[in-house]
C-alpha cells in the first residue's frame, strides 16, 4: 500500500511501472474489485492510498501522478501556468460559470476559447523548448 501522503498534492495516477523498466502495472477498475480477475501486475486505489499487486517484488516502483495546483500565499504568490497560459485558463473559468448560470451558447464559445489558447500554449511551450 502506497499512501496519499507520499505523493504531494496528488490528483490522479497516470501510470505506476516497475523502476527503470517499460513493464507498466494496470489499473483495476472498481467494478472488477471482489470478482474473479486476475489481480497480477495491478493497482486500484483504497482508502486512503494505492494498493499494488505484483507478480514478481520490484526494488522500486515509477508513480507519475497529476498534482492539484499549490495554494497562492504571499511567500509563493504565483504559479506556472497563471503567468504564461492565463489564457486558457480564463476561457475554461469563464465557461464553467456560464455553464453554471444555464448560458450554453456562451459557455460553448469560451469552451472553444479555451481549447484554442491550449493549443497554442502547447505549442509555444514545445517551441521554447527547442523541440518543434
Amino acid at each position: 500500500m502506497v499512501p496519499f501522503t507520499l505523493l504531494t498534492r496528488y490528483r490522479r495516477i497516470k501510470y505506476i511501472k516497475r523502476g527503470g523498466t517499460k513493464q507498466y502495472l494496470h489499473k483495476l477498475q472498481a467494478s472488477q474489485l471482489g470478482t474473479a480477475c486476475d489481480m497480477k501486475d495491478k493497482y486500484y486505489i483504497a482508502g486512503s492510498g494505492i494498493a499494488i499487486s505484483m507478480v514478481a517484488l520490484a526494488p522500486t516502483l515509477d508513480i507519475a501522478f497529476y498534482q492539484y495546483p499549490p495554494y497562492l500565499t504571499n511567500s509563493a504568490p504565483d504559479y506556472w501556468m497563471l503567468d504564461q497560459g492565463w489564457p486558457m485558463v480564463f476561457n475554461r473559468v469563464t465557461a464553467k460559470l456560464f455553464t453554471d448560470i444555464g448560458d450554453d451558447s456562451s459557455a460553448r464559445l469560451h469552451e472553444g476559447y479555451a481549447v484554442k489558447d491550449y493549443q497554442a500554449f502547447c505549442d509555444d511551450a514545445e517551441k521554447d523548448l527547442g523541440y518543434e
